[in-house]
């Protein structure tokens, strides 16, 4: 469901003039930790204003700032909401930030929700070349 309305919303046409970091989902289960990644990374700096989205491996288009504010749904809370409260503690996810090692990439950093050590993500820019963990 998210991934639609995320792919709804690419534009096609990349921005001009800024670096534009990748936003990686693989399926509807790390979408949600994946744009909470993305919010992250966003809000860390004003003057990152998109992202280039790729889903399940095919690259879809550019999402800005507000287009991934709108895909987060946010309510309020009223009495008797603590009943169905969540659990305390972490999610499940944790975006995890990738980076090309070949020096100016474009695509980099790469933001995801999960990631396989023994099937290790390739640069979309550079095909063959494994993606670092950035730490």
């Amino acid at each position: 469901m998210i991934l639609d309305e995320l792919r709804a919303k690419a534009r096609s046409e990349p921005p001009k003039g800024e670096h534009v970091a990748s936003l990686v989902i693989d399926d509807d289960d790390a979408a949600e930790a994946a744009l909470e990644g993305a919010l992250a990374y966003l809000g860390a700096d004003r003057s990152r204003r998109t992202l280039r989205l790729v889903i399940e491996g095919a690259e879809v288009g550019y999402l800005d700032r507000s287009d991934l504010y709108t895909s987060v749904t946010l309510r309020t809370k009223s009495p008797g909401d603590s009943a169905h409260a969540g659990l305390p503690g972490p999610p499940r996810y944790r975006t995890i930030r990738l980076r090309c090692p070949i020096e100016g990439c474009p695509d980099s950093p790469i933001l995801t929700a999960t990631y396989d050590e023994e099937n290790p993500r390739t640069c979309p820019a550079h095909p063959g070349t494994v993606l670092e963990l950035e730490t």
